[in-house]
């Protein structure tokens, strides 16, 4: 799926994303790491962790013939956590599907990011998301 995704990002293809809890989702690939990929559609720009990737519509077009690996080397815990100093709002979808989880970025540990809103706090599992648009 990396290589895919990759020359989805290098060709600045327009696709749909098939994503866990969300269905289809139309996109662009910006770029692509080890665990997710950044694109930007309608849920605004953010992150699909690449074990939430079910399917890739590339609207025809052949997929690539070669494999290759990301590249960023960066996992979806260390790019959330770049972003923690700037306290970013998200909505966080989890893989199970389901309604996002949103809130102000508060932190962010090895395998569990907390969510801050409106007086409650959130604590996910960085496993269990499949996706994250950066709302501010």
């Amino acid at each position: 799926m990396t290589a895919v995704l990759l020359d989805a990002a290098e060709r600045r293809l327009a696709v749909r994303l098939r994503v866990s809890g969300r269905g289809w989702e139309p996109c662009r690939v910006t770029a692509v790491a080890a665990g997710f990929c950044v694109v930007d559609g309608p849920a605004g720009p953010g992150l699909v962790a690449t074990g939430a990737v079910e399917a890739v519509d590339l609207g025809g077009r052949p997929p690539p013939a070669d494999d290759r690996p990301p590249t960023m080397d960066i996992d979806l815990a260390e790019a959330l956590a770049l972003m923690l100093e700037d306290r970013p709002e998200l909505a966080v979808w989890p893989a199970a599907g389901g309604e996002p989880l949103r809130g102000e970025l508060r932190s962010v540990g090895t395998d569990v990011v907390t969510l801050r809103d409106a007086g409650r706090t959130v604590v996910v599992p960085v496993a269990a998301i499949a996706r994250v648009a950066i709302l501010g």
